[in-house]
């Protein structure tokens, strides 16, 4: 399960994804693993954008085009 502070801006909540993804990753000892994701509500803002743009941060005055790096660490994504 990923929480993460509500408050703050979903490219640090995505950053945050990231992370949890290759710590199961290490966890499971397999770099190449892909986790399925459920998310719910803005939670799906955050796992699209990780999936668009991986664990950059990138700003909005310069914002970077999807590299859609994060598919490499996704299996599913459900959105509800």
């Amino acid at each position: 399960v990923y929480t993460y502070d509500f408050r703050l801006d979903n490219v640090r909540a995505a950053a945050g994804l990231g992370a949890l993804i290759e710590r199961i990753r290490a966890e499971h000892r397999d770099p190449r693993l892909r986790v399925d994701i459920i998310a719910h509500s803005n939670g799906g803002l955050v796992a699209r954008y990780y999936i668009r743009h991986g664990g950059v941060v990138t700003s909005a005055s310069s914002p970077a085009p999807p590299s859609y790096a994060g598919v490499s660490g996704v299996r599913r994504l459900l959105l509800v």
